[in-house]
């Protein structure tokens, strides 16, 4: 479960009853999920409590999962997941070759995006050993493009909690999201290795730089081939942190089924 450092106490999440504690001897209340009363309060609330850059590349994955909600699928699509609370790259293959992104690199299909996200996770899971993370954090830099949402997916996929980094925090900033987060692995584009390498090396991370076919890459593999399915209601999906302006940044977790009800929130608004 993850532990933030929270003004020299440590609180600790607990997804199961929905309720959080504090470790023996800490007296600062843990974290909790974004509330969602209403996706579109929570929206609003959640957009002026986090750091604006934060929202930049937040706001372009909440298009496509919104797209991927909302269009209909193809009917060569495979058997789409009936849990609504699943990650959009469930559904991504059911779009086939329908365009799900346009950026400076070019035009990215949806089975593009998921081909490559699933590669990426495999390497993420050969470097864990392991095929479900189970929630570790994996820290990613990406600009706010294609490669933003192949991290993204990827580390949902690889059953991690993605969090996002932005290019423009200093070097300090990137060490503490890295350190209180305490994420296991590091993804950055390779426009951002040489500004993240020294801060996961610092502190033990090991780092994965995409390649250049994370933007060009065929879509490799079968039909058949998918992420491994899980259980999503309770998965955290994202570690966003605010911007700090009466303290230290803290981090907001949102869970994949929070992370649901905003997405259909944009559709039906």
């Amino acid at each position: 479960m993850w532990e933030p450092s929270i003004a020299g106490g440590v609180g600790t999440l607990h997804h199961g009853a929905g309720r959080g504690r504090v470790l023996p001897g800490r007296t600062r209340k843990p974290l909790t999920a974004v509330p969602l009363l209403c996706p579109q309060l929570t929206m609003g609330v959640f957009a002026r409590a986090v750091s604006p850059h934060s929202m930049r590349p937040f706001r372009r994955l909440l298009c496509v999962l919104a797209s991927c909600r909302s269009a209909p699928a193809t009917h060569t699509a495979p058997g789409l997941p009936s849990d609504r609370t699943a990650p959009v790259f469930t559904r991504a293959l059911g779009f086939g070759d329908r365009i799900a992104l346009v950026d400076q690199h070019g035009r990215h299909t949806y089975k593009e995006l998921y081909r490559r996200s699933l590669q990426l996770s495999r390497e993420i899971c050969r470097l864990r050993g392991s095929e479900d993370l189970r929630e570790e954090r994996v820290s990613f830099l990406c600009s706010n493009d294609a490669a933003y949402v192949v991290a993204q997916w990827a580390s949902w996929m690889s059953g991690g909690i993605a969090v996002p980094l932005y290019r423009k925090h200093p070097e300090a900033q990137l060490e503490y999201f890295l350190r209180d987060s305490q994420s296991s692995v590091a993804v950055a584009s390779p426009e951002h290795v040489e500004l993240l390498s020294p801060v996961a090396r610092k502190l033990g991370v090991p780092l994965l730089p995409l390649s250049p076919s994370v933007y060009t890459g065929t879509a490799e593999g079968t039909a058949e081939e998918q992420a491994q399915e899980r259980e999503w209601r309770h998965r955290g999906a994202m570690i966003v942190y605010t911007s700090g302006t009466t303290g230290k940044p803290k981090g907001a977790l949102i869970t994949h089924s929070n992370l649901g009800a905003m997405v259909t929130g944009l559709v039906h608004t």
